[in-house]
């Protein structure tokens, strides 16, 4: 049996806007998905040419895999690019002691890109994106979201971009590119693009925590000695910060540390905020231990709505990797959506009719 973990997220804002009111115009989530798998997959490009962003300095490149539809829903695999150097991947023996590690480097050819594959199950009719988690420790969510991003911005139907003369040309148009003929379409200023998906919350949410703040006694942390917590921007008190990253490296993989605080909402928002700017990563998660309840940590990651399946393999392999028509309609036939989405609506609907 293995275990697979969906991540629960909600779309925002998906398709192209108005900037005056911020109304939808254009591409849907339905509309999207389905204009992105014939770019992508009906088109038959090369890999390489699926990217729809740059390198940045948080991330690299993504490129599509493949993208499977059925009954109006979609699974969408990314490859999501790792670092390498001319000489290759660098490699080390993590169980050598520090010191006395050898770097070893795999050779790669020009053409392969090294990387993990990332999976996300899009349901149009309920506006939400399931990220899929199988073996692979992060979700690639911030990757997902800047791809996203890139196609709206440069590849779909309404995107304008043409030279006349030393003229570059480029925006985007309410109409989309001819089939046949000159572009002669003029961009519309008043347009822009907007995706923007957040976690789904769970009965426990990041806004109780909040409301709390006054009641928590302890934080807690699980340390490992390849993870620690960074504050970058110092939003966190310098204490806890110190705390969590000057902790001696121990023979354990991980362990569980906590520590008694008095500490401000702003500075529980900024634990949070680093929590989701860091793609979710264990490396962030804390946990909140409240007065008169010791026996009880309220962690981070409990607010975001997420489902762990046990299962027998969901799909077929094809490339040495799953079948995403065959994994999609395992999914929905093993996962009833309606269901979920059915309880977090009323589950809402009962928090808000509780007294502050």
């Amino acid at each position: 049996m293995t275990k697979l973990q969906l991540n629960f997220y909600n779309i925002n804002t998906c398709g192209i806007y108005t900037r005056k009111g911020h109304i939808h115009k254009m591409l849907g989530p339905s509309k999207l998905f389905s204009e992105l798998k014939k770019w992508a997959i009906d088109s038959k490009k090369p890999l390489i040419e699926t990217s729809t962003y740059s390198a940045n300095k948080n991330f690299l490149e993504a490129f599509c895999l493949d993208i499977a539809e059925s009954n109006g829903q979609f699974l969408i695999s990314l490859w999501n690019k790792l670092p390498s150097s001319k000489y290759g991947v660098g490699v080390v023996n993590g169980s050598k002691n520090s010191g006395a590690v050898e770097v070893s480097n795999r050779r790669i050819s020009q053409k392969d890109i090294p990387g993990y594959p990332s999976y996300f199950w899009v349901c149009p009719k309920h506006h939400v994106i399931i990220a899929l988690r199988f073996d692979i420790p992060t979700l690639g969510i911030s990757q997902f979201t800047e791809y996203m991003k890139g196609f709206l911005t440069h590849y779909t139907p309404h995107t304008v971009r043409r030279t006349e003369g030393k003229d570059v040309i480029q925006g985007l148009s309410e109409f989309p590119k001819p089939v046949k003929g000159a572009d002669s379409r003029v961009p519309n200023t008043s347009l822009y693009p907007r995706f923007m998906i957040s976690p789904r919350h769970a009965p426990t949410k990041h806004e109780e925590i909040i409301e709390r703040t006054d009641s928590i006694r302890k934080l807690v942390k699980d340390v490992s000695v390849y993870n620690s917590l960074v504050d970058d921007d110092g939003s966190v008190v310098e204490k806890i910060r110190t705390f969590f990253n000057d902790l001696p490296p121990s023979k354990e993989r991980t362990m569980r540390v906590q520590m008694p605080v008095t500490i401000n909402s702003n500075e529980v928002k900024g634990l949070i905020r680093k929590y989701e700017e860091s793609d979710f990563s264990e490396a962030y998660n804390v946990g909140f231990v409240f007065k008169g309840d010791s026996n009880h940590i309220v962690w981070l990651d409990g607010a975001n709505k997420k489902e762990d399946f046990q299962y027998n393999p969901l799909w077929k392999v094809k490339n040495q990797q799953p079948d995403l028509s065959h994994l999609l309609k395992s999914l929905q036939s093993k996962i009833d959506l309606d269901a979920h989405i059915k309880v977090d609506e009323e589950k809402s609907k009962s928090d808000a009719k509780r007294p502050a």
